[in-house]
């Protein structure tokens, strides 16, 4: 059973603001704001990333620089024409969010599952590090696609090289923010670039029969030993949950962040994909 839009794109973001929040849109008297918070990383980096938050969730207060927040939402993409050329626009869309009393901890997670809608690029660095560019279509409510771009390494980035346009895929990971440096003429022009650093990538239709097996084990069939190892009815995202009533979080062991790998994202030669379309995808 396929997983709904709402399951299919699921971010959690935990940070620092550091931009003021400034208006972006207004959607029937529904005023929604952007602004910008800064997650560290463990090589001591940090990735400064955009938001878009509804003032009904802001409760009247506005965000301000140094506050600490939390958001759960989706992460989404439009074109917006600047300077005569379409650029994709990637922000974070809050659907959860609260005012952090003190700085408990950074969380940057993401879970989405989405179409392969590029060839995958796969390429190695100068110093044999395995790349994999891939641009993934995630459906959403009213006909429209976000069009996100990732970046995997080393065996995922293996893994993702041989799939097929078209092949659905779940990803998890961190969104990373990144300099670059574009030619407009013979002017160089800064940019940053979003995108989504896969730490784990697989077919979603393995994933969806592994969870659909799970929850047809009835627990006491659970062999004793592994009975702790075993979720039985588990949500496809549980990496990090964040209980917003409450106020608490439950995380489940992930794997070490490498800051080697860390290092390896500061990587200069992919530039923000342009000129893209929301129309939904349907293979």
């Amino acid at each position: 059973m396929m997983q709904s839009t709402e399951e299919s794109n699921v971010v959690t973001l935990s940070g620092v603001v550091v931009t003021e929040p400034e208006l972006d849109h207004v959607l029937y008297g529904e005023e929604f704001y952007t602004f910008c918070i800064s997650i560290p990383r463990l090589s001591g980096a940090a990735d400064v990333l955009p938001l878009t938050v509804s003032d009904r969730l802001m409760f009247g207060r506005s965000p301000k620089i140094g506050d600490h927040i939390t958001m759960r939402g989706q992460l989404r993409s439009y074109n917006k024409q600047i300077d005569g050329a379409s650029r994709l626009i990637i922000t974070a869309f809050a659907k959860m969010f609260r005012f952090e009393d003190e700085c408990k901890e950074f969380i940057n997670d993401i879970c989405i599952t989405g179409f392969i809608c590029k060839p995958v690029i796969y390429r190695t660095t100068p110093f044999m590090r395995e790349i994999a560019d891939i641009l993934v279509a995630v459906n959403r409510q009213y006909g429209k696609s976000d069009y996100l771009p990732c970046i995997a390494w080393g065996r995922n980035a293996r893994f993702a090289g041989d799939l097929p346009v078209g092949e659905r895929v779940r990803m998890e990971g961190r969104i990373q923010s990144r300099r670059y440096q574009k030619m407009i003429g013979d002017t160089p022009v800064e940019r940053t670039a979003y995108e989504i650093s896969c730490s784990m990538i697989e077919l979603a239709s393995k994933h969806e029969q592994l969870m659909k097996e799970q929850a047809e084990i009835p627990k006491d069939h659970v062999p004793a030993a592994y009975a702790d190892h075993v979720v039985v009815g588990a949500p496809s995202y549980s990496k990090r949950m964040i209980d917003f009533e409450s106020g608490s979080s439950a995380e489940k062991p992930a794997e070490e962040e490498v800051k080697v790998q860390e290092e390896q994202t500061e990587h200069s030669d992919i530039e923000q994909i342009d000129d893209l379309t929301e129309t939904k995808l349907d293979f």
